[in-house]
């Protein structure tokens, strides 16, 4: 049983969609509550733990699995930086971002991949293998 009702989960999409388009992510912080005083920050930790404990109901899940929502909060920050990355070796002709460069919001992009390079066997399936679809690796 869920610890909301179907009208306030739908009120917690739109908020995310809200969200997402004002900032360009789904990056929430834990206490962040919008400008129509909506717990967002709050919610969406209720929603993944719900997630975790086997209580969301598979309609839920694909409709934040459509926008993007991670279960997975740290996964939800390492798809952003990923993201970046793909977005700069896209436009710099496949050229991997150096130890220095930053985004244009001043994320560390550079020391990001190294730190995926550092740390490549730890990581994920699926970061590692999303990572070598940009050829960034370690053999």
């Amino acid at each position: 049983m869920s610890d909301y009702n179907n009208k306030q989960f739908n009120q917690f999409i739109a908020q995310l969609l809200f969200y997402r388009t004002k900032y360009g992510d789904l990056n929430i912080p834990e206490d962040y509550i919008s400008a129509d005083k909506f717990p967002l920050g709050e919610f969406a930790r209720k929603v993944r733990k719900e997630y975790l404990e086997g209580r969301l109901d598979g309609d839920k899940k694909s409709r934040l699995n459509e926008i993007g929502f991670e279960m997975d909060a740290s996964y939800q920050n390492w798809r952003i930086m990923f993201l970046y990355t793909k977005e700069y070796v896209l436009s710099h002709e496949g050229e991997i971002p150096g130890s220095f460069e930053k985004t244009d919001d001043n994320a560390l992009l550079g020391a990001w991949v190294r730190k995926q390079m550092l740390t490549f066997d730890a990581l994920q399936p699926y970061q590692q293998e999303s990572l070598r679809e940009l050829g960034i690796c370690v053999e």
